[in-house]
Formats: structure tokens, sequence, C-alpha cells
């Protein structure tokens, strides 16, 4: 069985986990800077304490840096200088690496990942072999994982494109990589989601740009899916979606992607009835791979022109933005 993502306690740790929501925005430069900057000076203290569960000690920030931002940047940048690459007896400790990875990429996960990109793909171009595959399922489990709280696509793109491209890796493994990369590049946060057509349960069929609100929640879902059914159930709960999407503020759309019609029909009166519930019947979603559908359920949250707010989000970042511009109570 997989073992789960660690989280570690550290302070710093904890100010960053919570900064990684105001970098994964996309917000650019000085504006971003200023935020990281003021939300990492509200802590109390950035000093780390040393974990006697960790591969390699955390590094020592010179006395002369006493800006948090610098300090944070400090320990990014000198996180694995204790650590000697070719050395494959730190892999007979995966706890303790697997902890130290985490403090290294909650840390960098709190700064815009066009900053980080060197500090990223060290690692990868240091090591070789046994330690070059832990450091590629590391950030595979922590950045593209769907069950990982530190999920970052942005910040994973660079580690796949890396890896396409790299002869340390098998041509199969450099394919992988490149289909992933292209994969995640695709319907990111402020670009117009890829149209598709569908079919709707009265037979007729429409295009996602055809549905016309000032939001759309767009619901790939699978039929059984214990999951979806909970979020499902979770809508059903929620009759302000409803009353939302009679005047077209908030528009619901359910789409099945296999080309199983059978499944899709006998599944029809589990969606809410106001929703706009399609199946791609010839299976292009899945086959020209238009969208990210590594899990079930997927929502995006799309603006009135089918640009995307939210990627790959869940009802509990959805809805308190829809409150938010909305000025309305939903939960």
């Amino acid at each position: 069985m997989r073992k789960g993502i660690i989280i570690v306690g550290y302070l710093l740790i904890c100010c960053c986990i919570t900064l990684s929501a105001c970098t994964s925005n996309k917000q650019k430069g000085q504006d971003q800077q200023q935020k990281t900057s003021q939300k990492m000076s509200q802590q109390d203290s950035l000093e780390l304490t040393i974990d006697e569960d960790l591969a390699i000690p955390m590094p020592k920030v010179p006395k002369n840096i006493s800006d948090p931002r610098e300090k944070a940047n400090y320990i990014i940048n000198h996180f694995w200088d204790q650590l000697n690459f070719n050395d494959t007896t730190y892999l007979k400790t995966p706890d303790k690496m697997e902890a130290s990875f985490a403090n290294f990429i909650a840390l960098a996960l709190c700064f815009p990942v066009e900053d980080e990109i060197p500090a990223l793909l060290l690692p990868l171009e240091n090591s070789n072999d046994k330690m070059l595959h832990f450091f590629l399922e590391m950030y595979k489990k922590y950045l593209y994982d769907p069950n990982s709280p530190m999920r970052n696509e942005s910040f994973y793109i660079p580690i796949a494109e890396w890896a396409s491209k790299s002869a340390k890796v098998d041509y199969a493994m450099q394919e992988r990589m490149k289909s992933i990369a292209n994969l995640a590049k695709k319907n990111q946060v402020g670009d117009k989601a890829i149209n598709f057509a569908f079919q709707r349960t009265d037979g007729a069929l429409t295009t996602l740009y055809a549905v016309k609100g000032m939001y759309t929640i767009l619901m790939f879902y699978t039929p059984g899916c214990h999951t979806c059914e909970m979020t499902i159930d979770q809508i059903k709960r929620l009759p302000a979606l409803k009353a939302l999407d009679k005047n077209q503020k908030v528009r619901l759309v359910c789409i099945y992607a296999e080309p199983d019609i059978e499944t899709w029909e006998k599944y029809e009166s589990n969606i809410p009835e106001y929703a706009v519930n399609g199946i791609d019947k010839d299976g292009t979603i899945l086959s020209d791979e238009l969208y990210d559908l590594k899990a079930s359920p997927t929502l995006y949250l799309l603006d009135k022109d089918k640009k995307v707010i939210l990627k790959d989000a869940g009802l509990q970042e959805i809805l308190p933005y829809l409150e938010e511009k909305l000025e309305v109570r939903i939960k």
C-alpha cells in the first residue's frame, strides 16, 4: 500500500503551505512578492527546529539575513547542500528522505514557480539511477497526485518537461512525461477552457461554449464513483445553486467523458434535474486529451467567457469564491 503524504509541523512550513494558495493564483511580480513577505513577517519566528527524523539537517541561515523572504529563499537554495546525491544509503531510510523532501517542497510552494525552477531541478540534475527515481517519484506524489494536499501542476510541469528531455531516463518515461506536461498545460487558470461537443439527455447535441451563464461549474464525473456520488449529493443539498442556475448566474454542467451511453442513461436520475447533463458519445475528450481527468470527479469553475477561474478544484474552493463574487450565501 502506498504511504501517505508526510506533513511536517514546522512553523515556517505551516506558514508556507498557507502561502501556497497565494502563489497558485498566478499573480505576478512585485505585488505577489509583497504579499508573500507580508504574510511571512506576521509569524512570530522563522527559525526551524532540526528534526531527528530528517535525512539531512535543515540549512542554517546566516545571521546577517533577517528578512523572512530572504531566509526562506536561502533555505530553498541551500536545502540539499549536505546531501551526497551519489550515496544511495540515504534511501535505506526512505521516511527520513521523504520528510526532508516534504520540507523542501512546502517551502518552494511559497513562491512563484518561475523563481524556483533552478532549485526544483537541482536534485534531478545531480542524481542518477535509484536516487533520481526517488526524486521523480516524490515530485509526482507531492505535486501531481490528485490526493496530495500540496498538489500543484504549475510546479510539476518543469519536472515533467525536464524528464521528457533527459537522457537519464528511458524513452518510455520520456514519452509519458511529455504527455503529462502537455496535458497539464491545457486549461490552466486564466486560459479559455477547451470547447467540446456533447449530447444532452434530450438527445440534442450542443457544446460547452453554448451553455450561457455568468459562471459555469464544469464537472466531469463517472457513474457509480463514490467520490462523485458524495459531490453530487452535496450539490443536491444546496438549493441556492438551483436558484442561481435558474437565473443563469451559475450553470452546472455535468459531463460523462466515456462513450458508454447505456451506463450514462441509467445514471441520469442521480444528476440534479436542473443541471446540463451530457455525454461525450464520441469519446473525444479522452482520445484527444482535451482535459486532464486523472481523478473523478474533476471540477472547473469558468467565467462567462469560459475562462478558467479554478482548475481541478473542490466545492470547498468553488463555493466560497461564488459566494464572494455574487454576494450570496450558497452553503
